[in-house]
């Protein structure tokens, strides 16, 4: 979808829209830069789905380096219903200009939920692990983008899944198929990217694979800073 510029802080967006869907030539066309760490984000518009037109300016002028940004590109309503999303890919990595491309998807889909009630967020595991958002809240990555709820619920998420991997399934994913579809597979390829000291013990030890999802958890929330993102959430708030 995009390339980055580590030197200018810049990016370009090559953005095909799916043929398949009925959209209208006139529905609003934008892209959105964020940091999953944190609440900063950027939005640019990019015309019409007939008539694509990027902005001049793509400077990234909110973020402190380009390390962790991902975008999102949404399509909504022009008219009477304006703003009503009609279209949505989020979570796309970006890549370097002189890097291959190559197929990305996030490996925990966000989706609004009528029927939590008075829940903020569940975790649906139906298929694959599905990130659920109470729709009383609004914009369901107005909630996920929240620096709260990220430091708060997204290690409760990881240490959801690994249970269900490794103690409930005790399935320790395919390692040497890296172009699996599997979920399993892929969060544990996603775990491995994160600074740990061992591989997941014996799959029948359930006693050392919680210790280890444990050291996972901790390893994922020093990664993002997560207590850093808290206290500073807290300390706007006092103001």
């Amino acid at each position: 979808m995009s390339q980055l510029s580590d030197k200018t802080g810049t990016f370009d967006a090559d953005i095909r829209l799916d043929k398949g869907h009925e959209i209208p030539a006139d529905a609003v066309v934008c892209v959105e830069a964020y940091r999953g760490s944190s609440a900063s984000w950027m939005r640019f518009p990019y015309g019409t789905v007939g008539a694509l037109k990027p902005p001049s300016d793509r400077r990234l002028t909110e973020f402190d380096g380009t390390d962790g940004i991902l975008f999102r590109v949404k399509v909504t309503s022009p008219g009477e219903k304006q703003g009503l999303i009609l279209a949505e890919a989020d979570e796309l990595s970006p890549r370097q200009p002189d890097e291959e491309e190559q197929s990305r998807q996030s490996i925990l889909p966000v989706r609004s939920d009528k029927n939590l009630e008075k829940r903020v967020w569940r975790l649906d595991f139906s298929d694959k692990p599905v990130l659920l958002i109470n729709s009383a809240l609004g914009e369901k990555w107005d909630v996920v983008r929240d620096q709260a709820f990220r430091s708060l619920v997204m290690p409760e998420v990881l240490e959801a899944i690994l249970v269900r991997i490794l103690l409930v399934d005790k399935d320790k994913g395919d390692t040497q198929d890296d172009d699996t579809g599997d979920w399993r597979t892929q969060w544990l390829r996603f775990v491995r990217s994160i600074p740990v000291t061992t591989e997941p013990p014996d799959i029948e030890d359930e006693g050392a694979l919680e210790e280890w999802i444990e050291q996972v958890v901790a390893a994922f929330s020093r990664r993002l800073q997560m207590l850093d993102l808290y206290e500073e959430y807290r300390s706007r708030g006092d103001k």
